[in-house]
């Protein structure tokens, strides 16, 4: 539906943005803490040094596979955990698929009405993970107390558990980042009504990234930037 000048703008927005301007704009120091919550194999390190050669990077990745290609960017193996980040401490299971990127802590739902066909013929193998609470996570790299300049968050699912487990850290955090799942992919998904109840010191800045579903045009999931107020 076209509204006033919204089409024009959208335009210009799209003529001009690209996701590294949109984090110089927000980060304005050149050696930003960044805590990379999910990090996959380093797709979002090299993205981050990519914008800020110099910053200090901590990531965390559960899944022991991708772990040993991620710690491969790491030099000091002291800044990259092979862990889980959720509510608290303790030890989960990981579900892992085929597909690594989609490995969760929530198992993907085999009766799920918004998958495109993944989820009802994908394997699914169980491995036990230490998980960390966000807080004893912070502890555990000595960073207590330092201001974090970017969160990130992606967890297939179980963003709503990261920040639960982190309510002394959130108040080090400056900005977060973070892919909200809306749809019933997995047998856990989120609200942003979950979401802005635990971040009532942050506003909702900018929906950065959808995933449209071309069969039932829901929104699947949403990257979405949070910014602390004042």
């Amino acid at each position: 539906m076209k509204c006033g000048e919204s089409d024009k703008r959208n335009a210009i927005f799209k003529e001009n943005y690209s996701d590294e301007e949109f984090l110089k704009k927000q980060i304005k120091t050149n050696r930003p803490l960044i805590l990379d919550i999910g990090a996959h194999i380093g797709e979002s390190v090299l993205f981050f040094r990519s914008i800020f050669p110099n910053a200090d990077i901590f990531s965390v990745e559960p899944d022991p596979d991708s772990y040993i290609r991620l710690l491969k960017l790491f030099p000091n193996i002291d800044k990259c955990i092979n862990a889980a980040v959720g509510k608290k401490t303790e030890v989960r299971t990981l579900y892992q698929y085929d597909i690594p990127h989609l490995n969760s802590l929530h198992s993907i739902n085999k009766d799920s009405n918004d998958s495109l066909g993944y989820a009802q013929s994908c394997s699914e193998t169980e491995v036990k993970v230490n998980c960390l609470s966000l807080d004893d996570l912070v502890k555990k790299l000595n960073i207590s107390g330092q201001s974090i300049d970017l969160l990130k968050i992606d967890t297939q699912g179980g963003e709503v558990d990261v920040l639960l487990g982190g309510s002394d850290t959130l108040n080090q955090v400056q900005n977060i980042t973070l892919e909200l799942n809306l749809f019933d992919f997995y047998s856990r998904k989120n609200s942003f009504l979950e979401i802005e109840s635990l971040l009532p010191e942050f506003e909702l800045y900018s929906i950065t990234k959808l995933s449209q579903n071309p069969i039932n045009y829901r929104t699947d999931w949403a990257e979405v930037f949070y910014k602390r107020i004042g």
